[in-house]
């Protein structure tokens, strides 16, 4: 599996935290009332992270052996019940669990949108054929964490037909 990482600048708004949680315990006498805080102007430099043009920060696409190894997972090659999702059977449980990990592997939309996604936001093209889930639509804008960059939804291959990214 993919090693998880977290950004620096989530780590500073953990730090951040820290230091206030550090002046809050002093000022109801949980601390040393001589010791310093330790969390006070420590932060990590956030300037050398990739950037791509759109301004979002570059996430690296899966390998080829992650999404076999993923798509043949229990979860998606079908499971032995409810209560062991993660055990080898013949039932496929096609609830947000299966759906939200579709949508990341095929869209590259982030978990935090796609929990969020309504019925409404999926949108046809009709002249390309084309389903897509439309991010802007009025009424249906998202909680979207913040970020230079603009985000329409990616488009959705025919899942029934199979794509590059469904292995078998």
């Amino acid at each position: 599996m993919r090693e998880k990482r977290t950004a620096r600048k989530t780590w500073n708004r953990h730090l951040s935290t820290l230091s206030e949680f550090w002046k809050w315990g002093k000022l109801n006498a949980l601390t040393f009332p001589t010791a310093p805080n330790p969390f006070e102007q420590l932060f990590l430099i956030v300037d050398d992270e990739p950037v791509s043009e759109g301004g979002s920060q570059e996430r690296k696409p899966w390998r080829e052996e992650e999404m076999r190894a993923l798509f043949a997972s229990p979860l998606f090659a079908g499971c032995r019940s409810p209560g062991r999702r993660y055990e080898p059977g013949n039932l496929v449980i096609r609830d947000s669990l299966y759906w939200v990990i579709l949508i990341v592997a095929y869209t590259g939309m982030r978990r935090e949108e796609i929990c969020q996604l309504r019925v409404e936001h999926l949108c046809h093209h009709e002249e390309k054929d084309i389903w897509y889930f439309n991010l802007k639509a009025p009424g249906l804008q998202l909680k979207i964490i913040k970020r230079r960059g603009k985000k329409m939804g990616g488009g959705i291959p025919d899942l029934n037909a199979g794509s590059r990214c469904r292995m078998r």
